[in-house]
This record gives structure tokens, sequence and C-alpha cells, in this order.
């Protein structure tokens, strides 16, 4: 589990310093963002579109719920309305509109030396229920971040077969906006995915084995 982790750190450190086509190209494969066929190959382009929306809105309600939890009387209400809002969102090109509106949660969250050592001790001292919504954001954002670099790899080569037909205009810039967001999640949270392991225990649940495969878990609310 941290050996994952600290591949998915240098992913992250590493593409926030590149361009978004060659962000993930050339590196090594962090455990849980290849293997398979990729969308990119299959051609799957509503696939890739559809996975990509679930993915984005997977990353921003963990962000926000772990955010959340590391506050003592966190706002619960304010958190709901973000989630619904998160939710109501139909594509990457809208997720990658509200990603302004995310941007202070990530940034406090990642930004934080101390986030999972708050976290951590608000899950002690948590209900039933607020401990399962916390335990599900970390198992989702463990989903979240290989499915995120392995979406933001796929794009560039999906984008190449589509050619300039004005048809495909519309679905051209969703996948850019979907790779500027992975790429912007992904850098963004390279230091908080760092303390994911000794959280993920914390937290009493055990890491995905296969992210790609994994089902997220529900938030209970």
């Amino acid at each position: 589990m941290r050996r994952v982790i600290s591949m998915a750190v240098c992913v992250a450190l590493a593409g926030a310093s590149t361009g978004a086509s060659a962000q993930f190209g050339g590196m090594a494969k962090m455990p849980g963002a290849g293997g398979g066929s990729s969308s990119a190959a299959s051609g799957d382009i509503d696939g890739y579109l559809v996975r990509s929306a679930e993915t984005a809105q997977l990353m921003m309600s963990a962000i926000a719920i772990l955010d959340y939890a590391k506050t003592p009387n966190g706002d619960k209400a304010a958190l709901k309305a973000k989630l619904t809002a998160i939710n109501s969102k139909k594509d990457t090109k809208e997720l990658n509109a509200y990603k302004a509106e995310i941007e202070p949660q990530t940034k406090a969250l990642n930004d934080d030396a101390n986030a999972a050592a708050a976290i951590q001790a608000n899950y002690a001292k948590a209900s039933a229920q607020e401990k399962a919504l916390i335990s599900a954001a970390v198992f989702n954002m463990l989903i979240a971040l290989p499915r995120a670099v392995k979406l933001a790899k796929d794009g560039p080569d999906l984008l190449k077969g589509l050619g300039s037909s004005p048809a495909n205009l519309g679905k051209i810039g969703k996948i850019k906006g979907a790779v500027e967001l992975f790429s912007y999640q992904v850098g963004a949270t390279a230091k908080f995915a760092g303390t994911l392991p000794k959280l993920t225990s914390a937290v009493k649940i055990q890491a995905p084995g296969d992210p790609q495969a994994a089902t997220p878990k529900p938030l209970p609310l």
C-alpha cells in the first residue's frame, strides 16, 4: 500500500511540472493506473467521457469530505450542498468549470501538513455515520487517484484518433477538459496522497486491490 501511494506522489509531482499531453507518458506505471486495454486503444470515446465524469466527481467529493473531516464540528449543511453541486455536473466540461469552487478545499487539504492527523483525531471521536463517511472518502480517493492518472494518460491518445471532424468538436473539448482536470487534481493532491497509507489504517479500511475495477463506497449523509 505504501508503495502504491508513494508512486502516486511521484507521478503527481512529475505531472505538476509538465504539459498535460506529456504528463504521464514515458513514466513507470503506477499500480492500478495501467493494465488491460486502455480506453484510447478501444476507441470507446463515450465510455471514456462517462468514466472521466465519474472519476472527477469521486475525487472532488472525497476532497470535500476529507477537508470537512479535518475540522472539528465542520459545517455538515455546507458539505451536503457541495456534494450536491458536484454530483449535478453532467460532464467533464462542467466539472472543469466547477474546479475553482473546490480549489480552496483542495489547497487546504493538500497544504496542511497536519491534515491526516486531524482527520484521524476527529474520526476517533465521530459518530458511526461520520466514521463511515470518512472511511468511504478515503477509499474513494484511493480509487480516484490511479483512475485519474490513467485517464489523463489515455486522453491524448484518444484525441489522435478523432481527427478534425466538426462532428467531434464537442467531444474533443470534453476530452481535453478531462486531461486538464485530472492533471490538476493529481498534482494538487500530491502532498496529501503521501499521508493516505497511514490514514487508510486509521479509518480501518483496506486499499482496493484493483482501483480500476473497484466499486466506490456510498457516502452516508
